[in-house]
């Protein structure tokens, strides 16, 4: 496999594909986007061929996306889809956690990179984490990057610039106990002497850290043959906190990427139980919900119980509950499907006809939602797409009533036309009585009938897995 490798810094933009060993490089700056950033390494790396593509981000990255703008770059970091705007796979990580991977010889390192900013990350036994101190308060109410940065540099000159170096190398030091310290960035090369156990980098390690995000973990053949199945990302988290944080993060992604896009947002909300611990979260947490665009946002429903909107097994109950009630979304942006109609098959025409309306839809032509939230049953359906139901072959409407024998009882679903014409389509699945569904769904043969989640299979769009780790017990393959 052949990786490209992009380190992206506040001065210039710097590439290298698997296999070259002179690097390219385009002036960056304040003015430079997202767009302009993946154009400017599309024109330069024309003549290479390459699978997969690493990116080091000048910023904060949560779940391999950046969560906020760059400090000495242009706008449109956050919410930008790499991965269709370079055609290929994409793994994004802080800059300064790529150059570390790179720069590992085991143990404990700190590394600091010295460049329009500072970068700074801890790798421990083979594990990158970034330590994003740049913008934190050091001393005389200054920043490390005001003091240790390009623009402390330009007003102490090199002179005292090169004490305060020193000086944050060792605070830091002493506060992580590293092994030894790696300096890298441009402005490294200004340091006239080093302390015992620190030393200087080279900036072509982070590139190696590009290509090591490619690269199997230890133990894994590099050529090992794959599972029966393998569909979508998966990522694994330890707990329902840490599920319900990493579904907000890609939630919030998906929002800003479309509002900028197009000027809204359109997501299918699901039922059952897991959902409404991230529904709380957006609704409750001021790190979410004072930077979603609610005014934008239009909520739709993947499936409905055949229940009025107030009755306890209302999926429309649960969310407005968790999520819509606590949140300034206007009503009209919000589109429930009607479950206490006399007739379930009335309800599904009936929410059909609205999402031809709300999306402007011709005969024919399917809606694309920007996100679509999925679940999962212990016995493999998601939505209402129950094992051996008639919904499962519905590949003319958008919308249908489907009877649940084992439930006594109808449900209104979306069917797979629709989920597999989305954007992106998120699972959260969380739960030991999950595990085996899973591993069936994921790593079993493909047998739609047994497990209807194996109909969601985007056919322009992402597919994302985001399980606890006792969902995920039963995998083979954990990560993508």
């Amino acid at each position: 496999m052949n990786i490209l490798a992009v380190d992206v810094g506040g001065t210039h933009v710097k590439v290298m594909v698997t296999g070259q060993t002179v690097e390219r490089k385009v002036v960056s700056g304040p003015t430079m986007t997202a767009a302009d950033m993946v154009d400017a390494v599309k024109k330069m790396t024309a003549d290479w061929t390459y699978d997969a593509v690493s990116i080091g981000y000048p910023g904060p990255v949560a779940h391999g996306a950046p969560v906020k703008e760059p400090a000495n770059l242009g706008p449109g970091w956050v919410g930008f889809d790499f991965a269709a705007a370079f055609g290929r796979p994409v793994k994004i990580i802080n800059d300064a956690a790529m150059q570390a991977l790179g720069s590992d010889q085991g143990g404990r390192m700190l590394f600091l990179g010295l460049g329009t900013g500072l970068g700074s990350a801890m790798v421990v036994d083979g594990r990158a984490e970034p330590l994003e101190l740049a913008h934190l308060p050091y001393k005389d109410k200054l920043t490390y990057e005001d003091l240790v940065g390009l623009r402390g540099q330009e007003r102490l000159g090199k002179k005292k610039w090169r004490r305060q170096v020193l000086g944050v190398i060792a605070d830091l030091s002493a506060a992580l106990a590293p092994d030894y310290v790696v300096i890298g960035g441009g402005n490294s090369k200004q340091l006239d002497q080093l302390p015992p156990n620190v030393r200087l980098g080279d900036n072509a390690n982070a590139f190696r850290g590009g290509f090591a995000l490619w690269t199997p973990p230890a133990g894994v053949a590099a050529f090992a043959p794959p599972a029966v199945r393998v569909a979508g990302e998966r990522r694994v988290v330890d707990s329902s906190d840490a599920l319900f944080q990493a579904a907000a993060s890609e939630f919030f992604l998906r929002a800003i990427d479309a509002v900028n896009n197009s000027g809204r947002f359109t997501v299918a909300l699901s039922g059952g139980s897991t959902p409404r611990g991230l529904y709380k979260l957006l609704a409750t947490d001021p790190a979410w919900r004072d930077q979603l665009p609610w005014q934008n946002m239009h909520f739709f429903w993947g499936d409905e119980r055949h229940v009025p909107p107030e009755h306890a097994d209302s999926n429309f109950r649960m969310a407005n509950e968790a999520l819509l009630s606590g949140a300034p979304v206007p009503a009209a942006n919000v589109h429930r499907m009607h479950g206490e109609a006399a007739n379930a098959a009335d309800a599904a025409r009936e929410y059909e006809d609205e999402l031809h309306e709300a999306f402007g839809l011709k005969a024919g032509e399917v809606p694309r939602f920007d996100l679509i939230l999925l679940g999962l049953g212990p016995e493999g359906h998601t939505a209402s797409l129950f094992p051996g139901t008639h919904a499962l072959t519905e590949n003319q409407r958008l919308v249908v009533s489907n009877w649940i024998g084992k439930l006594f009882a109808d449900r209104i679903t979306l069917t797979p036309p629709v989920l597999n014409n989305a954007a992106c389509v998120m699972f959260i699945v969380s739960g030991p009585d999950k595990a085996t569904a899973l591993k069936g769904i994921l790593e079993g043969p493909y047998e739609p009938d047994q497990l209807p989640a194996q109909l969601v299979n985007p056919t322009n769009g992402r597919l994302v897995w985001l399980l606890d780790r006792v969902a995920a017990q039963e995998l083979d393959v954990i990560g993508s």
